[in-house]
């Protein structure tokens, strides 16, 4: 649908225009345009003779931290959010060989990667935009670091400063009229990449999109709210509507607002290419999750640099092993985590791992839920179901084969201070 002839300067939401000015995106039905609306989750729509309504749901109850069942120790802790990991995956068929996982080199999406390639050895695709500079060997040493000791397909990459912004050839300088504000900063890079996906088949990409969540630690009530301003750059009409930034935003949602956000950014460019996003970090039950883990495992992401690797063939957890990386050894966790028997009845992680608070268990997750005055239940959630679906190499493409240690492969544990 073209939607050209309703877009315009005279149909320019102004929140949203502060919005963007500002860098405080808010998820919600306005766009830029006042024309045209974003049907948000949950959201219900009415078209009739008089036009088009929208109606934001209830807001989701957001669960609290809680402490763990006495006797629960690091190992159960994590075991559960493998199993957790597992069973989500198992909520929409997997094309292995057409499928694509970010890695990126933080821990967000380098934990959903492994997990996807412990359980379609070999067949998995690792991918990633390079991002250079002083950061650049470091991400470069530590996806290699992951490669080298998880079963991986061809890794392809994409050097960033080989696609820069407005560079010839590129969407924003070919096909401007087809270009959001809302598009990926990077876009020419990212297309590159996304086109020598395509180009090796590839229909399914797994993002890391949420895995913040894992790690949030929430304002506590009635503590200090950040003082939002304006960046010099903006004029005396978006400072006077910096006020209106929460205005007819959508009420709590069940996944992070700030996933929400992002997939709506990722998503359009990679769907211009035939690839479709998976994001598992924003499924409910891996949301809920996250919200009841007890504030030690969130902060520095401390649970995801907990991940364990699977025991040798068929056996008991091997001893521990260590994983070299750029920053130095780290000791880690081992063992087998067992992907296939995830699939039959209930997963593991929902029984037994928190401790009562006076509260009813919660059943979705094994932790209680702890309700907040004021607390709105939990909404119903929509079926989120996503479909799945060798050639030659792409201009400042590098597809190469991963290649995997001697040893059974494992997931590392990442040093502190791996980004998201």
């Amino acid at each position: 649908m073209d939607l050209s002839a309703q877009l315009g300067p005279a149909q320019m939401e102004e929140r949203e225009v502060m919005r963007l000015l500002t860098g405080f995106p808010r998820y919600g039905h306005d766009t830029l345009f006042t024309t045209v609306k974003r049907l948000s989750e949950r959201s219900t729509a009415y078209a009739d003779a008089d036009g088009l309504h929208l109606v934001y749901p209830a807001a989701a109850e957001h669960a609290q931290p809680s402490d763990l069942a006495e006797g629960t120790g690091e190992r159960a802790l994590v075991e559960a959010f493998e199993a957790l990991t597992s069973h989500v995956f198992t909520k929409r068929p997997v094309a292995a060989g057409q499928t694509a996982a970010q890695l990126s080199g933080g821990m967000d999406s380098t934990n959903l990667a492994i997990s996807l390639a412990l359980a379609h050895p070999g067949a998995i695709t690792p991918c990633a935009m390079l991002i250079g500079g002083e950061a650049g060997p470091q991400q470069e040493a530590r996806r290699r670091a992951v490669i080298g000791q998880t079963g991986f397909a061809f890794d392809v990459t994409v050097r960033a400063a080989d696609h820069p912004a407005l560079s010839p050839g590129g969407l924003r300088r070919s096909r401007a009229e087809a270009i959001s504000p809302l598009d990926e900063p990077h876009l020419e890079a990212a297309d590159a990449l996304a086109q020598a996906l395509r180009a090796r088949g590839i229909h399914t990409v797994l993002a890391g999109f949420g895995g913040d969540e894992v790690a949030r630690v929430r304002r506590p009530e009635g503590g200090p709210v950040r003082t939002r301003t304006a960046p010099a750059w903006c004029g005396e009409r978006v400072r006077d509507l910096l006020g209106e930034v929460n205005t007819g935003i959508s009420p709590a949602t069940v996944a992070p607002e700030t996933a929400l956000i992002a997939l709506e950014v990722a998503t359009p460019l990679l769907a211009r290419r035939g690839l479709w996003a998976v994001a598992p970090f924003t499924d409910p039950d891996m949301v809920r999750f996250g919200q009841r883990l007890p504030v030690q495992w969130k902060a520095d992401k401390h649970l995801l640099h907990r991940r364990p690797r699977p025991a040798r063939d068929g056996g008991e957890p091997a001893a521990a092993g260590e994983l070299r990386t750029p920053d130095g050894p780290r000791r880690t966790r081992v063992r087998d985590w067992a992907p296939a028997r995830l699939g039959q009845g209930a997963p593991p992680h929902r029984a037994g791992l928190s401790r009562r608070r006076g509260t009813r268990g919660d059943r979705r997750t094994g932790f209680p839920l702890a309700r907040r005055r004021g607390a709105v239940p939990h909404g119903p959630v929509p079926d989120q179901r996503h479909r799945t679906g060798s050639a030659g190499p792409v201009d400042g493409i590098s597809t190469r084969r991963a290649t995997s240690a001697q040893s059974a492969p494992y997931a590392p544990t990442a040093p502190q201070g791996w980004g998201g």
